[in-house]
């Protein structure tokens, strides 16, 4: 994967790939690519001056990318597909900088450990999508670190989490979805991406962004309302009115409502020749076994690209569609769940995410999903969903309401 005019930096050898364990310390300088590219974290700007003046040959440089992510709730990351494209812009303008090439850079970091590990995805990020390294090639440098300074990625709810991603899922996620041509660094429209990812713009996500307008399936996004109802201070949720164009520009040709069917009349889109489609089932739960193989039928019928919502447009928007990718294009369940979250934060909740482990043990006759008798799920009841759905509810609205 070359990119023409791009400074190309050899990963470590897929011979040499044994792990030289270092201690982690507060201002150590840890290497990325070997000779050009290395990182470290610093305590304060105090700390980051005194290693300027301490160590002139290096080139120290950072941004505030890494800072970006929106939580819900006690979720912390990773950062989104435009914050990864702008990063990787920023490294390449870095690296193909005439001035700096010999000079090797450093690129620095909060302490904070949140924002640490995003640091490292970040820089995992560009190695993938930019200096094409293999997901276990660019894990190798922060695994090299003990104790591991970096926490695993966790799911929207303040629940104790269960499910942790890790640095290597989320750059497994990224290269398989280069792979399977959803990202292309060179293709990505980031500001159109930023422009519907703002809930004052719409709040939804293209499934793969890059994939162009006969395979692009799917858009997820926020459920309408009958009416334009105030969520937050300046922010109101959107009607079925307000997506006619949109989604006419962008190829859907269907609508699928997960949530309860008397949100909006489905009406308002069938009667501007947008199919709308509904699979109710409870928020914060997996879907029935009906349900799914009714959504992969409507998937197959539909030639154009599918847009798919429930309440908040990522639990049960993001299992039914992660199910669509692990049929179709042997995505595992974390590459699903790590790739629907960096293109939209907060994907798959609660018993979803084990649920999406258990599947990826099964098998499809057809569109019906076949699971392992002995497989064993984790059971919510009724009264634990609905406090979970209340939980991610109301951490949404005040998140579009930070963001505006």
């Amino acid at each position: 994967m070359a990119h023409q005019g791009r400074a190309q930096m050899g990963p470590p050898s897929q011979h040499n790939m044994t792990i030289e364990k270092t201690p982690w310390a507060v201002g150590k300088i840890y290497p990325i690519i070997a000779g050009r590219l290395s990182f470290t974290a610093h305590r304060n700007d105090d700390h980051t001056l005194t290693e300027i003046k301490r160590q002139p040959a290096l080139f120290f440089f950072s941004s505030d990318l890494q800072e970006r992510y929106e939580p819900y709730c006690a979720d912390f990351g990773p950062v989104n597909l435009g914050v990864v494209h702008r990063f990787c812009t920023l490294m390449n303008e870095r690296m193909n900088d005439q001035r700096l090439a010999k000079r090797h850079l450093v690129y620095y970091t909060d302490e904070n450990t949140p924002i640490r590990t995003n640091t490292a995805f970040l820089l995992g990020a560009y190695l993938v999508c930019v200096q094409g390294w293999s997901p276990e090639q660019a894990a190798l440098p922060f695994a090299a670190i003990e104790p591991s300074p970096f926490k695993p990625f966790r799911d929207a709810t303040y629940l104790p989490s269960e499910y942790p991603l890790t640095l290597l899922d989320c750059f497994s996620s990224l290269h398989k979805a280069i792979t399977v041509n959803f990202f292309n660094y060179d293709e990505f429209d980031v500001e159109d991406y930023e422009f519907w990812d703002h809930p004052l713009n719409g709040d939804l996500h293209m499934v793969m962004p890059c994939a162009g307008p006969n395979v692009s399936k799917f858009i997820a996004f926020k459920g309408p309302s009958a009416k334009r109802e105030k969520i937050a201070p300046g922010v109101y949720t959107f009607t079925p009115k307000d997506y006619i164009e949109v989604f006419k520009d962008k190829g859907v040709t269907a609508v699928v409502r997960l949530n309860e069917p008397d949100t909006y009349d489905g009406k308002e889109f069938s009667k501007n020749g947008i199919n709308h489609y509904d699979l109710y089932f409870d928020d914060c739960t997996v879907p029935p076994a009906n349900i799914v193989s009714q959504f992969l039928d409507i998937c197959d019928r539909e030639r154009g690209a599918l847009a798919v919502h429930c309440k908040a447009g990522l639990g049960r928007t993001g299992t039914l569609i992660a199910l669509w990718l692990m049929k179709n294009y042997g995505f595992t369940a974390n590459q699903c769940i790590g790739w629907l979250r960096i293109v939209r934060p907060g994907s798959i909740i609660g018993p979803q995410q084990g649920y999406l482990k258990v599947c990826e043990s099964g098998y499809f006759d057809g569109n019906n999903l076949v699971l392992p008798k002995s497989s064993e799920q984790k059971q919510t009841s009724a009264d634990e969903s609905a406090a979970l759905a209340k939980q991610v509810a109301e951490a949404m609205n005040l998140r579009a309401g930070a963001r505006r």
